[in-house]
C-alpha cells in the first residue's frame, strides 16, 4: 500500500440509501479536525429528496424533538421530549416544485441527528419516497422503488481559523442533482 499510514477516512456518515458528497480525511490530523467541524456544525449541508406532498407544510424551519432507540434502529419524532435522551431537531423546508401528490424539497440541517431529515418529514406527514424505514411502503411498491430519494448535495465550510486548514474556508463543493 503506497498510501502509508495515510489511508483516507469517512469524516461523517450519511443513511445507508441516501446518495450524495462525503468528506474523508487523508490523515488523522485532518480527521480530528473535520470531526471537530461536524460536531459544531461548522459546515452547512444540503439534502434535495422527493417526498410525498402534504399541502398543510408550508417553507419554514421546523422544531421538533428526536428521540433515538438504538435496539431498535429506530428514532420517533416528536413535539415535546419523551424522555432525557430526546434531542432538539431544526430542520429547513424549501419547495424547489410540486407535481401530482409529490414534491421535490431541498432540505437544510441545522442539526444533524441519527435519520433526521427521514424521521422529521414522516412525522410532517411528508415521508421520503423509496424510504422503507419511515415512508410509505404501499406507495414505495407502487411507485417501484428500491432505494430514497435522498442526496447530499451541497457542503459549504464557514471560515476556518487554523492556518493548516485555512485553504478551506467559504470553500463550497456540490454534486449533480440527482433524477
Amino acid at each position: 500500500n503506497k498510501l502509508g499510514d495515510n489511508i483516507p477516512q469517512l469524516c461523517h456518515r450519511i443513511d445507508t440509501g441516501t446518495s450524495g458528497i462525503v468528506v474523508l480525511a487523508k490523515n488523522n490530523d485532518t480527521l480530528e479536525f473535520m470531526f471537530d467541524l461536524f460536531r459544531d456544525k461548522q459546515l452547512k449541508k444540503k439534502y434535495i429528496c422527493a417526498v410525498k406532498n402534504n399541502p398543510r407544510v408550508k417553507d419554514s424551519i421546523y422544531k421538533a424533538f428526536l428521540t433515538k432507540n438504538s435496539h431498535r434502529g429506530f428514532v420517533t419524532v416528536s413535539e415535546k421530549p419523551l424522555n432525557n435522551t430526546s434531542q432538539n431537531i431544526e430542520t429547513g423546508i424549501k419547495t424547489i416544485d410540486s407535481f401530482d401528490d409529490f414534491k421535490l424539497l431541498d432540505i437544510t440541517l441545522f442539526t444533524g441527528r441519527t435519520h433526521q431529515i427521514r424521521a422529521h418529514l414522516a412525522y410532517l406527514g411528508m415521508p421520503i419516497l423509496g424510504d422503507s424505514k419511515y415512508g410509505d411502503n404501499n406507495l414505495n411498491r407502487h411507485l417501484k422503488l428500491k432505494y430514497q430519494l435522498l442526496c447530499s448535495y451541497y457542503l459549504k465550510f464557514g471560515r476556518i481559523e487554523d492556518e493548516r486548514f485555512s485553504y478551506l474556508s467559504y470553500k463550497e463543493f456540490s454534486c449533480p442533482m440527482p433524477w
